[in-house]
């Protein structure tokens, strides 16, 4: 393993890619930007800029080699992460112009998006439409094909030869699965409905921690992943930083290296438990809200920080690096996973 303070370059990131696909739209109803400007933020490194230099962040400590877990641990959030669009919405739309536009209104923030998914499946199902249907759909959604290549690269890379791989996300679990099988990723994971929520360290299966999706007298459920009544950065259906800290008390050593990939606010916190040799590749943009909140904690050094903002209270350890494409993350993939 390298020392966090020595630098490298990319060698196949691009900037100034379009961060949508052609198919989806500049924003999603029920899942708002950001609602006030950003400050500029340093855009995603090039083939000629040194990656350490786009990292906000204080260099960590040098790791022996002999101290790490030699199998690196990715962890993806999935809509606008691992897929380019909000799975959830776009399957509600696709079916139903009407029930998209009654059910994702100004309330559905309020009502909680859990129930609010739920809801939307009820609708379909009273409109006549099938689960085959809502899976067919829910398997359509766009993607990076150079984040599908990623995520495959990642399966394999590593000095172990493999790396252990997470879905961690807010949508729900019937619609994950449909979108793996659509992306040709499913082989990847394991789509067992009654997998536990540790890693298995004999099986190279991946893990998908999400929302409960199953099927209830002919339609599908969207239930909660937990209750969260504690934590104040995340929703009450699910907190990503309880859930990764619980999937990390299952690791050692402690210093094993964590890859996070993320776009909105509600991965902010699963940053917080990430350590100074871990890595947070956030998605760049205005309307992404996980660069929102990591600019008003002031990881990103741009914008005055007030220390009166919820994000300031909870610091970041680890080293943060942008990417607006699949092609940074593929890149990324392979500069960090190639000094393991």
């Amino acid at each position: 393993s390298s020392s966090s303070s020595s630098s490298f370059s990319w060698s196949s990131a691009r900037p100034g890619r379009s961060r949508t696909s052609p198919s989806t739209p500049s924003s999603s109803v029920g899942m708002p930007a950001a609602e006030e400007s950003l400050p500029t933020v340093p855009p995603s490194p090039t083939k000629t800029t040194p990656l350490i230099s786009r990292m906000a962040v204080q260099p960590g400590s040098h790791q022996d080699a002999s101290s790490l877990d030699p199998v690196p641990l990715i962890v993806f959030d999935y809509d606008y992460s691992l897929i380019n669009d909000n799975s959830d919405t776009w399957v509600v739309k696709r079916l139903s112009e009407a029930i998209y536009r009654d059910i994702f209104g100004r309330d559905a923030v309020q009502r909680g998006w859990t129930e609010t998914m739920d809801a939307a499946m009820e609708a379909l199902h009273n409109a006549g439409h099938t689960i085959e249907e809502i899976r067919r759909e829910a398997a359509s959604v766009p993607f990076f094909p150079e984040m599908r290549d990623a995520l495959r690269y990642a399966a394999t890379a590593g000095a172990a030869g493999e790396c252990r791989l997470v879905i961690l996300s807010d949508a729900n679990r019937i619609f994950i699965e449909a979108g793996l099988e659509g992306m040709g990723l499913a082989d990847l994971f394991d789509l067992s409905a009654a997998q536990g929520k540790k890693l298995d360290s004999s099986t190279h299966s991946g893990v998908i921690l999400t929302n409960d999706g199953d099927e209830e007298n002919g339609r599908l459920r969207v239930r909660p992943f937990h209750h969260n009544s504690e934590c104040p950065l995340c929703p009450s259906n699910l907190c990503k930083g309880r859930v990764l800290s619980d999937l990390l008390a299952t690791r050692s050593p402690e210093n094993s290296p964590i890859i996070y990939i993320g776009d909105g606010g509600g991965d902010f916190c699963a940053a917080t438990r990430l350590k100074e040799t871990d890595y947070l590749l956030y998605r760049s943009g205005p309307k992404w809200g996980l660069q929102h909140r990591l600019v008003k904690q002031g990881k990103l050094g741009v914008g005055e920080v007030s220390e009166d903002t919820l994000e300031s209270k909870y610091p970041i350890k680890c080293r943060v690096v942008p990417w607006s494409t699949g092609e940074d993350v593929f890149a990324a993939f392979k500069h960090i996973l190639e000094q393991e």
